[in-house]
């Protein structure tokens, strides 16, 4: 369930997603697990999934939810991924702009513009 809820996240067919839980400690158990899960399905991604505890009327809930990317990522020349430190051009602003109006998720965008 843990993982199908990132899942579901990270491939874009939900941008938010409830887990309800019988109570705090319930909830606060499948929060761990959580960050546990992201941590591992997502890597340096993780950061595009949110967690967090919420409660509506009385009832406990997980919230999962998509985050917006504010920072692009990139691999430097020792094959490790850095954030891009360069000033973004408009032509680098309007690829991404595109992607997104494409249906690619952050993932997937930030993939398409490392430096490979």
């Amino acid at each position: 369930m843990l993982n199908e809820a990132i899942r579901q996240i990270i491939d874009g067919e939900e941008e938010l997603i409830l887990i309800p839980c019988n109570n705090k400690e319930q909830q606060e158990s499948i929060r761990v697990q959580m960050f546990h899960v992201r941590k591992k399905r997502l890597g340096f991604l993780s950061d595009t999934v949110g967690i967090t505890k919420f409660n509506h009327e009385g009832q406990f809930y997980v919230k999962v939810y998509k985050k917006v990317i504010t920072e692009l990522l990139t691999v430097d020349t020792d094959g490790n991924i850095v954030p891009v430190s360069h000033v973004r051009n408009p032509e680098t602003e309007r690829m991404v702009e595109l992607m997104r109006q494409d249906g690619m998720n952050e993932k997937e965008i930030a993939e398409a513009i490392a430096v490979k």
